[in-house]
């Protein structure tokens, strides 16, 4: 028996002269989405071989690069000695759903001071637990989030409720920016953020004329006091050239839903997405550019991009000036996140003709 010990405890000893070390081994940290915006991560401990200095590079999966960041990624260690390693949490983090993640942080031996390297690659796992101890606000049956607001320069937004019920109505209407911060517009010449009675007679139609002295873009919601909720849509008014195009502003109680766009430089076409958030949290959306047959125009071996949207903000963006991959492309935008409080569209320039057309929004 105590010859089994000595045995075992050379091999450890073995191990350690000609084997670079990483302790501990693993880590388990949790991360509340309702409380923190940032997490510290632990540090751990390289210890070099006892027979040669250690040039490591660290590496991490390409999916977790923005979640956590080594430093350094590139070290030094001498012979027989230890380095410390420290891991810092990146914008990223924010972007995981609830859930447990499993991220293996690998250190590659680059070379050795003996000339020789004959190391193999140690690996250091972290577990980040994702959780949510959020209160989430969805959006009433008698609220209507618009997507898109755009005033001043050559732009007006034309917002038209329409009564098709045999009792008047009465609505709130709120003004924000890109950010879902309020923001004050020239609503039928008078600046303000809010419109607290915009009341439609039975039968009737009010139409607010959305401008501003400079080019602002943002959001607006609808709530209805009173009465049934109207029909709405939002017309995007240009003056250069002279131009209008509408689309209906449906319920926000979905999660998921398709755009069709185009982008061609042959005929000038290029498609506009605004995508609104009307949870009182920001939400992560990933966004999936399909073809017409419904396969992925994304590069092989590069993850479909995700944006996060600010809580009663938008995101909106040129498809074919923001994702090179989209350039002369056309097919289906697929939008999908968490939470069932999103809306959107899509608007289609077409410069040849000096025109633009909206491309509605259809749930998933």
């Amino acid at each position: 028996m105590k010859f089994r010990l000595a045995v075992l405890s050379m091999l450890l000893l073995v191990g350690s002269v000609f084997a670079q070390t990483v302790s501990p081994a693993s880590a388990s940290v949790t991360f509340d989405k309702s409380t923190q915006t940032t997490l510290t991560l632990p540090s751990v401990t390289l210890t070099a071989p006892g027979t040669s200095n250690y040039w490591y590079l660290a590496s991490v999966p390409n999916e977790f690069a923005g979640v956590i960041t080594v430093n350094p990624v590139f070290g030094a260690i001498a012979a027989g000695l230890t380095g410390t390693v420290t891991f810092s949490a990146g914008t990223g983090i924010n972007a995981l759903d609830v859930g447990s993640y499993v991220i293996p942080v690998s250190f590659v031996p680059l070379y050795t001071s003996t000339g020789q390297n004959t190391l193999q690659s140690i690996v250091y796992t972290i577990t980040i637990n994702v959780t949510n101890s959020r209160t989430y606000v969805l959006p009433g049956a008698n609220d209507r989030m618009i997507s898109h607001v755009a005033a001043g320069d050559v732009w007006k937004t034309r917002i038209r409720l329409v009564n098709t019920t045999n009792s008047s109505s009465i609505s709130e209407v709120r003004f924000y920016d890109d950010n879902g911060r309020t923001a004050n517009y020239l609503v039928n010449g008078f600046s303000t953020s809010f419109v607290p009675a915009v009341t439609v007679p039975a039968h009737g139609v009010v139409d607010l004329i959305v401008d501003s002295a400079t080019l602002k873009t943002g959001t607006a919601t609808v709530h209805t006091v009173l009465g049934s909720v109207p029909g709405i849509n939002v017309s995007f008014v240009g003056s250069n050239p002279r131009f209008e195009s509408a689309v209906e502003v449906k319920p926000n109680n979905i999660s998921s839903f398709s755009v069709a766009f185009e982008n061609n430089s042959a005929r000038r076409r290029s498609t506009g997405i605004a995508i609104s958030n009307a949870l009182n949290y920001e939400q992560t959306v990933t966004l999936e550019f399909l073809d017409g047959d419904g396969n992925s125009l994304v590069p092989q071996g590069t993850a479909n991009p995700r944006v996060t949207i600010p809580a009663g903000g938008h995101y909106i963006f040129t498809m074919d000036t923001t994702y090179d991959f989209i350039k002369n492309k056309s097919g289906v935008l697929r939008v999908t996140g968490s939470q069932p409080t999103l809306t959107g569209f899509g608007l289609v320039f077409d410069l040849n003709a000096g025109s633009f057309y909206t491309e509605p929004a259809f749930v998933n």
